[in-house]
């Protein structure tokens, strides 16, 4: 029985993701309610999240019933077929907005997962202390009843695979059976990464291990299903693998990331290694290509974000109307406010976007080589799009690949190296509607992967500059056409608001 020291604990929500489960749906449903009775006594409150995947069978209608039967709180999420995974995270997103929720609890909706034994979960992750706490079947004392042999034997092998690519030790990181803090890991991050299917499980787990989270297991009894037949395929587990190998490519950035937002204070500006501000001072010929891309027009009233000593400022103010370079890092300013006097339509200001007024003025805002300092990247460009007049563009431009992710991303304090999928739910999530997107600089991806990567250096000096600048660049120019859709070393994006 669980113990009445519950901790801060006084409102659990669960998240169940169904497809075609109608007659699994009443046993799930007393069992669920059986649990909130045990829990209710405790003083803890529980409401339900079924998120039905458009089962064409009635289960959301089924589900309804048995709910108001037992007297709980369910709320149906319903749509378009997605994936399991896709709606796992709908289902954990739509908890997360719920401000009472102290707990998230997800499990099957097929009854394999004993509904009865939260409790027991919820006992468990107050008594470890712990960040995650996952119903395990092959942690010591637990079991999996009527699993097939080859299942047993391929879950098993899954497992050990994800820890040795992850680094993670936990035994059971593909079951949906766990217990978490909302907020616990970036959702909009797994969300980035397109997980739709059975992979979003270990990615979870994995995301939330590179970011620090202590993770425990507690043994369970996983049952058989109690109708219909699974929808796990070879497919899954081949997409398994791939993403497995994904997850450990990333595993320098995410932990470098977890490592940023423990020592960096978000409203305080990065300090940026000098060698590195004055390297793109001098890439002349780089810096000319951004501008390029940065496609800004005659007339255009610009606002250049973080625009640190001012190396873009006068090559932008050459092709547009007017300037206004934004830049909070107080030793960065002066060099730039110098580049500024001899610039009749440039502007400075230090600080950062938000002391500016949401009045609509900027026909084009420009974040070149900035977004990836920036820990919480949506707010940001949301707080940009009410910056940016009628049909005004917004232009990213920065480090992509995160399997380049190295030591000196991290001395520049980079937070992430997007992919054009990732940088694409960025600015849909922020609001935005991609207008166009590609990679670019992809010459210079092998010698970053050979020099910074897996050499580990962590300082660009002048020659590097030079070299990169006079070879690798124009090399990377006249490559560029056709390979926007290769993964490059840079990303650019162009978008719009939504709706305009």
């Amino acid at each position: 029985m669980l113990s009445s020291s519950v901790g801060s604990i006084s409102h659990v929500t669960l998240v169940l993701v169904s497809y075609n489960e109608v007659e699994a749906m009443p046993i799930v449903c007393a069992e669920i309610a059986e649990a909130i009775v045990e829990l209710g006594g405790l003083g803890i409150a529980v409401d339900v999240i079924l998120v039905d995947d458009n089962s064409p069978d009635g289960t959301a209608q089924v589900a309804e019933r048995e709910a108001g039967l037992w007297s709980f709180d369910l709320t149906i999420d319903t749509g378009v077929r997605s994936g399991v995974g896709a709606a796992f995270l709908r289902g954990i997103l739509r908890a997360e907005t719920n401000t009472a929720c102290d707990l998230i609890v997800t499990l099957d909706a097929d009854g394999q997962h004993d509904a009865r034994v939260i409790p027991e979960l919820i006992r468990a992750f107050v008594e470890t202390s712990a960040d995650l706490v996952i119903g395990s079947r092959w942690t010591p004392g637990g079991v999996a009843v009527g699993l097939s042999r080859y299942r047993t034997l391929a879950s098993k092998a899954a497992n050990r695979f994800f820890a040795a690519s992850t680094g993670c030790t936990c035994r059971d990181a593909t079951t949906s059976f766990r217990a978490f803090r909302p907020g616990l890991v970036d959702l909009q991050e797994l969300k980035s990464l397109g997980l739709d299917g059975y992979t979003f499980f270990s990615s979870f787990v994995a995301l939330a291990h590179f970011d620090g989270a202590t993770i425990s297991e507690t043994p369970i009894k996983f049952r058989p299903r109690i109708a219909g037949e699974s929808k796990l395929t070879p497919a899954e587990g081949l997409r398994f693998s791939l993403n497995a190998a994904r997850l450990r490519s990333y595993a320098p950035m995410w932990t470098s990331a977890s490592t940023l937002r423990a020592v960096t204070d978000p409203n305080e500006a990065d300090d940026i290694p000098p060698e590195i501000v004055e390297g793109k001072a001098l890439a002349v010929n780089f810096n000319t290509w951004m501008v390029d891309l940065s496609d800004v027009k005659p007339g255009e009233r610009v606002l250049e974000v973080g625009a640190g000593v001012g190396a873009l400022t006068p090559l932008l103010a050459s092709r547009c109307a007017e300037v206004l370079a934004l830049e909070p890092n107080e030793m960065l300013f002066p060099e730039l406010s110098a580049t500024c006097i001899d610039v009749e339509n440039a502007s400075c200001q230090q600080g950062t976007i938000e002391a500016l007024p949401a009045d609509g003025r900027f026909d084009r805002i420009l974040y070149v080589n900035v977004l990836e300092h920036i820990a919480f990247e949506v707010d940001e460009l949301k707080a940009a799009g009410s910056l940016l007049g009628f049909d005004g563009r917004l232009v990213v431009l920065g480090p992509a690949s995160p399997p380049l992710y190295s030591e000196l991303d991290l001395r520049s304090g980079h937070y992430r190296r997007h992919t054009t999928a990732t940088l694409t739910a960025t600015l849909h999530n922020a609001g935005f509607e991609v207008e166009e997107i590609g990679y670019f600089d992809h010459a210079s991806y092998v010698p970053y992967l050979l020099i910074y990567r897996l050499l580990h250096r962590t300082v660009v000096d002048e020659s590097a500059v030079k070299l990169f600048d006079s070879v690798l660049v124009p090399l990377s120019r006249r490559l560029a056409a056709g390979m926007k859709a290769v993964p490059g070393k840079n990303v650019f994006a162009v978008a719009r608001l939504g709706g305009r």
